[in-house]
Protein backbone atom coordinates (compact mmCIF):
# COMPACT_ATOMS: atom_id res chain seq x y z
CA UNK A 1 0.00 0.00 0.00
CA UNK A 2 1.34 3.42 -0.99
CA UNK A 3 -0.53 5.81 1.29
CA UNK A 4 -2.09 8.92 -0.25
CA UNK A 5 -1.31 7.91 -3.85
CA UNK A 6 -3.55 9.34 -6.57
CA UNK A 7 -4.15 7.02 -9.51
CA UNK A 8 -3.38 9.77 -12.01
CA UNK A 9 0.22 10.01 -10.77
CA UNK A 10 1.29 6.62 -12.20
CA UNK A 11 2.55 6.20 -15.74
CA UNK A 12 0.21 3.30 -16.36
CA UNK A 13 -2.70 5.63 -15.52
CA UNK A 14 -1.48 8.30 -17.94
CA UNK A 15 0.94 10.36 -15.84
CA UNK A 16 4.15 11.87 -17.20
CA UNK A 17 5.91 11.19 -13.86
CA UNK A 18 8.63 8.54 -13.78
CA UNK A 19 7.09 5.47 -12.10
CA UNK A 20 8.78 2.59 -13.97
CA UNK A 21 8.65 0.12 -11.09
CA UNK A 22 4.95 0.41 -10.35
CA UNK A 23 4.38 0.38 -14.11
CA UNK A 24 6.35 -2.87 -14.50
CA UNK A 25 4.00 -4.51 -12.00
CA UNK A 26 1.14 -3.42 -14.25
CA UNK A 27 2.94 -4.77 -17.34
CA UNK A 28 2.99 -8.29 -15.85
CA UNK A 29 -0.43 -8.23 -14.25
CA UNK A 30 -3.90 -6.72 -14.16
CA UNK A 31 -4.58 -2.98 -13.84
CA UNK A 32 -7.97 -1.84 -12.57
CA UNK A 33 -9.02 1.29 -14.44
CA UNK A 34 -11.51 2.46 -11.83
CA UNK A 35 -10.79 1.54 -8.22
CA UNK A 36 -12.12 3.69 -5.39
CA UNK A 37 -11.43 4.12 -1.69
CA UNK A 38 -14.36 4.20 0.72
CA UNK A 39 -13.03 7.14 2.74
CA UNK A 40 -10.10 9.61 2.42
CA UNK A 41 -8.65 8.85 5.88
CA UNK A 42 -5.89 6.29 6.50
CA UNK A 43 -7.16 4.37 9.52
CA UNK A 44 -10.75 3.85 8.38
CA UNK A 45 -9.68 3.07 4.81
CA UNK A 46 -7.30 0.33 5.95
CA UNK A 47 -10.00 -1.03 8.23
CA UNK A 48 -12.18 -1.38 5.13
CA UNK A 49 -9.33 -2.89 3.14
CA UNK A 50 -8.66 -5.62 5.71
CA UNK A 51 -12.29 -6.42 6.62
CA UNK A 52 -14.12 -5.98 3.29
CA UNK A 53 -16.66 -3.78 5.05
CA UNK A 54 -17.41 -0.07 4.72
CA UNK A 55 -16.89 2.39 7.64
CA UNK A 56 -20.57 2.22 8.55
CA UNK A 57 -20.05 -1.52 9.04
CA UNK A 58 -16.70 -1.70 10.86
CA UNK A 59 -17.27 1.48 12.89
CA UNK A 60 -13.90 3.17 12.28
CA UNK A 61 -14.62 6.69 11.02
CA UNK A 62 -11.42 8.52 11.91
CA UNK A 63 -7.78 7.94 12.81
CA UNK A 64 -7.27 6.87 16.41
CA UNK A 65 -10.45 4.80 16.62
CA UNK A 66 -10.00 1.10 17.34
CA UNK A 67 -11.10 -1.61 14.92
CA UNK A 68 -13.35 -4.04 16.77
CA UNK A 69 -11.95 -7.54 17.23
CA UNK A 70 -15.41 -8.93 16.45
CA UNK A 71 -14.79 -8.47 12.71
CA UNK A 72 -12.37 -10.97 11.12
CA UNK A 73 -9.47 -9.51 9.13
CA UNK A 74 -7.67 -10.66 6.01
CA UNK A 75 -4.49 -11.26 8.03
CA UNK A 76 -6.36 -13.49 10.50
CA UNK A 77 -7.92 -15.54 7.72
CA UNK A 78 -4.60 -16.04 5.93
CA UNK A 79 -2.79 -16.86 9.17
CA UNK A 80 -5.45 -19.45 10.04
CA UNK A 81 -4.99 -20.86 6.53
CA UNK A 82 -1.34 -21.61 7.32
CA UNK A 83 0.50 -18.54 6.12
CA UNK A 84 3.13 -16.64 8.10
CA UNK A 85 1.88 -13.08 8.37
CA UNK A 86 3.91 -9.89 8.74
CA UNK A 87 3.31 -6.17 8.39
CA UNK A 88 5.59 -3.13 8.28
CA UNK A 89 3.78 0.20 8.58
CA UNK A 90 5.08 3.74 8.14
CA UNK A 91 2.42 5.86 9.89
CA UNK A 92 1.56 5.83 13.57
CA UNK A 93 -2.18 5.85 12.91
CA UNK A 94 -1.73 2.21 11.83
CA UNK A 95 -0.11 1.09 15.08
CA UNK A 96 -1.24 -2.27 16.35
CA UNK A 97 -3.01 -0.80 19.36
CA UNK A 98 -5.65 0.61 16.99
CA UNK A 99 -6.50 -2.92 15.84
CA UNK A 100 -4.62 -2.85 12.53
CA UNK A 101 -2.03 -5.39 13.69
CA UNK A 102 -4.56 -8.11 14.41
CA UNK A 103 -3.73 -11.35 12.62
CA UNK A 104 -0.06 -10.56 12.05
CA UNK A 105 2.58 -12.83 13.56
CA UNK A 106 5.09 -10.00 13.12
CA UNK A 107 4.02 -6.35 13.14
CA UNK A 108 6.66 -3.62 12.84
CA UNK A 109 5.04 -0.41 14.09
CA UNK A 110 7.75 1.25 16.18
CA UNK A 111 8.71 4.88 15.54
CA UNK A 112 11.57 6.87 16.98
CA UNK A 113 10.16 10.38 16.96
CA UNK A 114 7.38 11.37 14.64
CA UNK A 115 5.09 8.44 13.87
CA UNK A 116 6.46 8.24 10.35
CA UNK A 117 9.10 6.29 8.39
CA UNK A 118 10.28 6.97 4.86
CA UNK A 119 10.37 4.28 2.19
CA UNK A 120 14.05 3.50 2.69
CA UNK A 121 13.47 2.90 6.41
CA UNK A 122 10.50 0.65 5.61
CA UNK A 123 12.55 -1.32 3.08
CA UNK A 124 15.29 -2.00 5.60
CA UNK A 125 12.76 -3.71 7.85
CA UNK A 126 11.04 -5.54 4.99
CA UNK A 127 14.29 -6.84 3.49
CA UNK A 128 15.34 -8.00 6.95
CA UNK A 129 12.13 -10.03 7.17
CA UNK A 130 12.50 -11.52 3.70
CA UNK A 131 16.16 -12.32 4.36
CA UNK A 132 15.31 -15.28 6.54
CA UNK A 133 12.88 -13.94 9.08
CA UNK A 134 9.64 -14.75 7.29
CA UNK A 135 9.31 -18.40 6.17
CA UNK A 136 7.14 -19.27 3.18
CA UNK A 137 4.27 -19.38 2.61
CA UNK A 138 3.70 -15.82 3.74
CA UNK A 139 1.41 -12.82 3.57
CA UNK A 140 3.38 -9.57 3.82
CA UNK A 141 1.84 -6.11 4.09
CA UNK A 142 4.28 -3.33 3.19
CA UNK A 143 3.02 0.19 3.89
CA UNK A 144 4.76 3.25 2.40
CA UNK A 145 3.56 6.76 3.19
CA UNK A 146 5.95 9.01 1.28
CA UNK A 147 3.34 10.80 -0.89
CA UNK A 148 1.70 11.80 2.41
CA UNK A 149 2.28 15.27 3.83
CA UNK A 150 4.79 16.65 5.00
CA UNK A 151 6.50 15.84 1.63
CA UNK A 152 10.17 15.24 2.40
CA UNK A 153 11.64 13.51 -0.67
CA UNK A 154 15.43 13.39 -1.02
CA UNK A 155 16.75 16.67 -2.39
CA UNK A 156 13.69 18.72 -1.41
CA UNK A 157 15.44 21.43 0.60
CA UNK A 158 13.59 23.07 3.45
CA UNK A 159 14.82 26.09 5.44
CA UNK A 160 17.18 25.28 8.33
CA UNK A 161 16.15 26.36 11.82
CA UNK A 162 18.87 27.13 14.38
CA UNK A 163 18.17 26.29 18.03
CA UNK A 164 19.54 28.03 21.12
CA UNK A 165 18.86 26.98 24.71
CA UNK A 166 19.36 29.84 27.16
CA UNK A 167 21.59 31.60 24.65
CA UNK A 168 23.75 28.58 23.77
CA UNK A 169 23.54 26.80 20.41
CA UNK A 170 22.05 23.32 20.89
CA UNK A 171 21.20 22.06 17.40
CA UNK A 172 19.48 22.60 14.08
CA UNK A 173 16.54 21.10 12.24
CA UNK A 174 15.06 21.24 8.77
CA UNK A 175 11.58 22.78 8.58
CA UNK A 176 10.25 19.85 6.57
CA UNK A 177 7.94 18.46 9.22
CA UNK A 178 9.98 15.44 10.28
CA UNK A 179 10.75 15.24 13.99
CA UNK A 180 14.10 15.33 15.76
CA UNK A 181 15.02 14.57 19.37
CA UNK A 182 17.00 17.06 21.44
CA UNK A 183 18.80 15.98 24.60
CA UNK A 184 18.57 19.09 26.78
CA UNK A 185 19.73 19.97 30.27
CA UNK A 186 17.23 22.34 31.88
CA UNK A 187 18.22 24.57 34.76
CA UNK A 188 15.70 25.07 37.57
CA UNK A 189 12.91 27.45 36.64
CA UNK A 190 12.33 28.98 33.20
CA UNK A 191 14.42 27.89 30.20
CA UNK A 192 14.25 29.62 26.82
CA UNK A 193 14.56 27.69 23.55
CA UNK A 194 14.95 30.16 20.69
CA UNK A 195 14.24 29.12 17.10
CA UNK A 196 15.47 31.23 14.20
CA UNK A 197 15.99 30.79 10.47
CA UNK A 198 19.58 30.19 9.43
CA UNK A 199 18.83 32.23 6.27
CA UNK A 200 15.97 34.53 7.29
CA UNK A 201 13.12 35.22 4.87
CA UNK A 202 10.15 37.00 6.41
CA UNK A 203 7.88 35.84 3.59
CA UNK A 204 7.99 32.26 4.88
CA UNK A 205 5.40 30.99 7.33
CA UNK A 206 5.96 27.97 9.59
CA UNK A 207 3.75 25.65 11.61
CA UNK A 208 4.62 23.73 14.76
CA UNK A 209 3.94 20.12 13.77
CA UNK A 210 4.89 18.35 16.99
CA UNK A 211 6.22 19.34 20.40
CA UNK A 212 6.57 16.82 23.18
CA UNK A 213 8.61 16.16 26.33
CA UNK A 214 8.48 12.71 27.90
CA UNK A 215 8.88 14.14 31.42
CA UNK A 216 5.35 15.02 32.67
CA UNK A 217 6.71 17.52 35.20
CA UNK A 218 8.28 19.76 32.56
CA UNK A 219 5.95 22.50 31.34
CA UNK A 220 6.27 23.56 27.70
CA UNK A 221 4.76 26.83 26.48
CA UNK A 222 4.70 28.74 23.22
CA UNK A 223 6.25 32.11 23.95
CA UNK A 224 7.12 35.17 21.90
CA UNK A 225 6.69 34.95 18.12
CA UNK A 226 3.90 32.35 17.93
CA UNK A 227 0.35 32.98 16.76
CA UNK A 228 -2.53 30.55 17.05
CA UNK A 229 -4.55 29.55 14.04
CA UNK A 230 -7.89 28.10 15.06
CA UNK A 231 -9.02 25.38 12.71
CA UNK A 232 -12.56 24.15 12.30
CA UNK A 233 -11.53 20.50 12.29
CA UNK A 234 -8.75 19.27 14.56
CA UNK A 235 -6.67 21.01 17.20
CA UNK A 236 -5.42 24.58 17.35
CA UNK A 237 -2.26 25.22 15.33
CA UNK A 238 0.71 27.38 16.29
CA UNK A 239 2.19 29.44 13.44
CA UNK A 240 5.19 31.76 13.23
CA UNK A 241 7.53 33.76 11.09
CA UNK A 242 10.79 33.14 12.92
CA UNK A 243 12.36 34.03 15.29
CA UNK A 244 10.16 32.52 18.00
CA UNK A 245 10.59 31.22 21.53
CA UNK A 246 9.55 28.11 23.42
CA UNK A 247 9.58 28.14 27.22
CA UNK A 248 10.46 25.00 29.17
CA UNK A 249 9.86 25.24 32.91
CA UNK A 250 11.75 22.89 35.22
CA UNK A 251 9.94 22.90 38.61
CA UNK A 252 12.70 20.91 40.34
CA UNK A 253 15.40 22.51 42.43
CA UNK A 254 18.19 20.94 40.37
CA UNK A 255 19.12 20.67 36.67
CA UNK A 256 17.17 18.05 34.75
CA UNK A 257 17.96 16.23 31.50
CA UNK A 258 15.02 15.76 29.16
CA UNK A 259 14.45 14.70 25.57
CA UNK A 260 12.40 17.15 23.57
CA UNK A 261 10.73 15.97 20.36
CA UNK A 262 10.32 18.82 17.93
CA UNK A 263 9.07 19.17 14.35
CA UNK A 264 8.48 22.37 12.40
CA UNK A 265 6.92 22.59 8.94
CA UNK A 266 7.19 25.34 6.35
CA UNK A 267 3.72 26.20 5.02
CA UNK A 268 3.96 25.47 1.30
CA UNK A 269 2.14 27.09 -1.59
CA UNK A 270 -0.14 25.00 -3.79
CA UNK A 271 2.59 24.87 -6.45
CA UNK A 272 5.25 23.71 -3.96
CA UNK A 273 2.86 21.09 -2.57
CA UNK A 274 2.40 19.62 -6.04
CA UNK A 275 6.16 19.59 -6.69
CA UNK A 276 6.88 17.94 -3.34
CA UNK A 277 4.11 15.40 -3.81
CA UNK A 278 5.27 14.41 -7.30
CA UNK A 279 8.86 14.00 -6.12
CA UNK A 280 7.62 11.78 -3.30
CA UNK A 281 5.76 9.58 -5.79
CA UNK A 282 8.93 9.14 -7.87
CA UNK A 283 10.97 8.48 -4.72
CA UNK A 284 8.64 5.76 -3.43
CA UNK A 285 8.64 4.20 -6.90
CA UNK A 286 12.44 3.91 -6.75
CA UNK A 287 12.21 2.24 -3.34
CA UNK A 288 9.53 -0.16 -4.59
CA UNK A 289 11.94 -1.00 -7.39
CA UNK A 290 14.66 -1.71 -4.80
CA UNK A 291 12.35 -4.13 -2.99
CA UNK A 292 11.24 -5.83 -6.21
CA UNK A 293 14.86 -6.22 -7.33
CA UNK A 294 15.74 -7.82 -4.00
CA UNK A 295 12.81 -10.23 -4.26
CA UNK A 296 13.67 -11.09 -7.85
CA UNK A 297 17.28 -11.74 -6.89
CA UNK A 298 16.10 -14.20 -4.24
CA UNK A 299 13.68 -15.91 -6.62
CA UNK A 300 10.68 -14.73 -4.59
CA UNK A 301 8.77 -12.97 -7.38
CA UNK A 302 8.38 -16.22 -9.30
CA UNK A 303 5.78 -17.46 -6.83
CA UNK A 304 4.43 -14.26 -5.26
CA UNK A 305 1.24 -12.38 -6.01
CA UNK A 306 2.00 -8.67 -5.62
CA UNK A 307 -0.96 -6.33 -5.12
CA UNK A 308 -0.30 -2.58 -5.27
CA UNK A 309 -2.93 -0.07 -4.17
CA UNK A 310 -3.55 3.02 -2.06
CA UNK A 311 -5.88 3.89 0.79
CA UNK A 312 -6.82 7.26 -0.75
CA UNK A 313 -5.37 10.08 -2.85
CA UNK A 314 -4.52 13.74 -2.26
CA UNK A 315 -6.40 16.87 -3.35
CA UNK A 316 -3.31 19.00 -4.11
CA UNK A 317 -5.45 22.11 -4.26
CA UNK A 318 -8.27 20.66 -6.34
CA UNK A 319 -11.68 21.96 -5.19
CA UNK A 320 -9.93 24.21 -2.67
CA UNK A 321 -8.56 21.36 -0.54
CA UNK A 322 -4.77 21.04 -0.18
CA UNK A 323 -4.54 17.61 1.43
CA UNK A 324 -7.30 15.05 2.18
CA UNK A 325 -9.88 14.13 4.77
CA UNK A 326 -12.85 16.36 3.99
CA UNK A 327 -13.96 15.98 0.37
CA UNK A 328 -14.72 12.88 -1.70
CA UNK A 329 -13.85 13.91 -5.25
CA UNK A 330 -11.84 11.69 -7.60
CA UNK A 331 -8.60 13.35 -6.48
CA UNK A 332 -8.85 11.60 -3.11
CA UNK A 333 -11.08 8.61 -3.91
CA UNK A 334 -9.73 7.15 -7.16
CA UNK A 335 -6.72 5.00 -6.35
CA UNK A 336 -4.41 2.68 -8.27
CA UNK A 337 -5.04 -1.06 -8.02
CA UNK A 338 -2.66 -3.47 -9.70
CA UNK A 339 -2.44 -7.25 -9.24
CA UNK A 340 0.82 -8.67 -10.58
CA UNK A 341 0.62 -12.41 -11.21
CA UNK A 342 3.62 -14.65 -11.82
CA UNK A 343 3.56 -16.12 -15.29
CA UNK A 344 0.39 -14.31 -16.28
Amino acid sequence: VVDTLRADRLGVYGSALSTPNMDRLAARGVTFAKAYSHIPITGPSHASLFTSTIPAGHGVHNNGQILSDSIPTLAELLRDDGRNTAGVVSLGVLKGRFGHGRGFDIYRDEFRYDWMKNAAEVNEEVIDLLDGGLPEPYFLWVHYSDPHEPYTPPGFDYPRIALELNGEACGELAAGGRGIGLDLELVPGRNTLRLSEAAPDRRRLFRMRSLRVEDPEIQVRHGEGWKTNEVRFGKEQFMTRFPAVLELVNPAGAPRRVELELAVKEVLSREDIRVGYDREVEYVDREIGRLLDFMEGRGLLANTLVVLLSDHGESLGDHGEKLHGLFVYEATQRVPLIASLPGS
